[in-house]
């Protein structure tokens, strides 16, 4: 990671408070984000930051140094910020966002409106990653959110920048009494028998990518349910099919999401804007802050958790 301007404004911040609780309020955190993000920081620089006592919290001697260094520059960029902001949002009175089903347009409308604050924000979902990829590049959207899958990849077009934020495992999802609910993963192969429910892990109308892969595991995959994502769930839970998701999506009760074993299914996050403009200027800004965030999203599902502690990253 790189120590950022945001970064010394939360080092600030918490000092002023005192207490972690009354900072994360100020920053508009949850407690246990701020504190992995802290945690995240003394990290990066070597040692604590803060000491914890009972009545709150006090800079270590670190903290301390950095704090007093933070507290000069954080002025002087004050200064230069209003000049820059007023320029840019000139030119962006409003980002028109594209989108494919995905966890990562918290994370982009967040940073949009943290990078552009006078902008207003419209999100608009596509009928595929292909349709939205067309769309931007017409000039109709500012930034998009894609996806793609192995062997399925999208058609690079020479006027848009495409940045990998993220690979990740496609997973299934299950009934809770499933028998192959019991295993930490499951075989794609073991799946010949079930009926399955869809919308694509991908994100995209088409089916190639899934009929690959259990071609490739030796069947033809008994695709029955074409239905939205809640009655799929509900599917599931009775045990009438099984469901391939994406792995940081919550399975609702009465089910669980299990890795496929040996990652035979893959989906790329992409993050696609214009090669000129506003976006392009602040877009590695912003491909660090939806990594950071996928990031500590995964700290929230203890499947995923586990299955990159034994696998690593895809990305």
């Amino acid at each position: 990671m790189d120590l950022e301007v945001r970064h010394l404004r939360m080092l600030c911040a918490i000092a002023e408070a005192g207490s972690m609780t009354k900072a994360a309020a100020v920053l508009g955190l949850s407690q246990p984000t701020l504190t992995r993000q802290v945690q995240r920081l003394e990290r990066f620089m070597g040692g604590p930051l803060f000491v914890r006592e009972r009545d709150g919290v006090r800079p270590t001697a670190l903290g301390d140094f950095i704090l007093v260094r933070a507290n000069s520059v954080l002025p002087v960029l004050d200064g230069l910020g209003p000049a820059r902001t007023q320029a840019e949002d000139e030119e962006l009175r409003e980002i028109r966002i594209g989108v494919r089903p995905g966890p990562l347009l918290p994370s982009l409308v967040r940073g949009l409106s943290t990078l552009h604050p006078a902008a207003e924000l419209r999100t608009e979902e596509g009928p595929s990653s292909h349709a939205v990829a067309e769309v931007l590049d017409s000039g109709r959207l500012d930034v998009a959110l894609l996806n793609e899958c192995d062997g399925y990849e999208l058609r690079r077009m020479p006027a848009l920048v495409y940045h990998v934020v993220v690979v990740e495992p496609v997973f299934v999802r299950l009934a809770s009494g499933h028998p192959l609910a019991a295993q930490c993963e499951v075989s794609l192969g073991d799946l010949a028998g079930e009926d399955w429910a869809t919308p694509s892990p991908c994100g995209n109308n088409d089916d190639e990518s899934i009929y690959a892969a259990c071609g490739r595991a030796g069947f033809v995959p008994r695709i029955r349910h074409r239905v939205d994502l809640p009655q799929a769930d509900e599917l599931v839970r009775s045990q009438q099919a099984v469901l391939l998701c994406p792995p940081l999506s919550d399975p609702p009760g009465g089910t669980v999401n299990r890795p496929l074993r040996d990652t035979p299914l893959r989906t790329t996050r992409l993050l696609v804007h214009h090669r000129e403009g506003a976006i392009a200027r602040q877009s590695d800004k912003l491909q660090r802050f939806l990594a950071e965030d996928y990031a500590e999203q995964v700290e929230y599902h203890p499947v995923y958790a586990y299955w990159l502690d034994r696998h690593g990253s895809l990305s």
